[in-house]
């Protein structure tokens, strides 16, 4: 038995022109018609990553022989060819955020002939329907963000932060703030401060979309996200953010 699940995309690729070190850097993102999808084969206890952009794709399926040591129970990380293709995705049953409806993926390609690299999130899980979402009232969601993102001087990164989200389904609209943002550095092992930001937007069913920036007005750029679980008790989305020279994309996930 196979269940396929819609997902949230954004990715972002790069040249690889050293140690941790990235030139041209380009990004984009997909809403759940862009027709990414990550598929679970219940038999198998296998997932099957499908993602297409304008100018990047990718397709792997990863199955538990593919398990890497470095799993926790956090993350599931798969690896294939040698670690160039790889898979980090949060366990359903994470106790830290405990969630029941909705996840994410990390994927990663590594092309050796020209040294160009892929890297996206993938948001996917049981979509609340829109007749379930609420018209009146609000909803506050607590959760967490993770991402990539390239500095001015090419430097590449892993960010993370924390997240609460707002949800007034009256007025129809959604308030991210996202805080405690750190950039950890895997070549030097360092973590230090990045920049915290905001998304907002407004609800249309399912889903929400809307502007994100951070605070410093350094960047700016969009984001996508929707609804999980029966009523919608969890939320999941992707965003991605320009400006200075800067890049960064990732995904973000809560519960009520």
């Amino acid at each position: 038995m196979n269940e396929t699940f819609a997902a949230l995309s954004v990715e972002m690729h790069f040249n690889v022109t050293g140690a941790n070190k990235a030139t041209g850097t380009s990004s984009s993102i997909e809403n759940f018609s862009g027709g990414n999808t990550v598929t679970y084969n219940v038999a198998a206890d296998s997932f099957a990553v499908a993602v297409s952009h304008p100018s990047l794709s990718f397709s792997e399926t990863f199955a538990p022989a593919n398990i890497a040591p470095s799993s926790n129970t956090t993350l599931t990380v798969y690896e294939k060819n040698a670690g160039d293709r790889v898979f980090i995705m949060l366990n359903p049953d994470d106790p830290e955020l405990d969630l029941s409806y909705v996840t994410f993926g990390n994927w990663t390609n590594v092309n050796r002939p020209d040294s160009s690299l892929g890297s996206g999130f993938v948001v996917f899980g049981v979509r609340t329907p829109a007749s379930a979402v609420p018209g009146t009232g609000s909803a506050t969601y607590g959760g967490e963000t993770i991402g990539t993102m390239t500095d001015s001087g090419g430097t590449i990164y892993t960010i993370s932060g924390f997240g609460t989200l707002t949800a007034n389904f009256g007025a129809g609209t959604v308030n991210g703030d996202f805080t405690k943002t750190a950039k950890f550095n895997v070549l030097t092992t360092s973590t230090t401060p990045w920049r915290d930001f905001t998304t907002t937007g407004t609800i249309s069913g399912n889903t929400f979309s809307g502007n994100a920036a951070t605070k410093d007005g350094r960047l700016s750029g969009t984001h996508q996200g929707g609804f999980f679980g029966p009523a919608a008790d969890e939320i999941g989305g992707v965003y991605r953010l320009t400006g200075g020279g800067e890049q960064a994309t990732g995904s973000f996930v809560g519960k009520k």
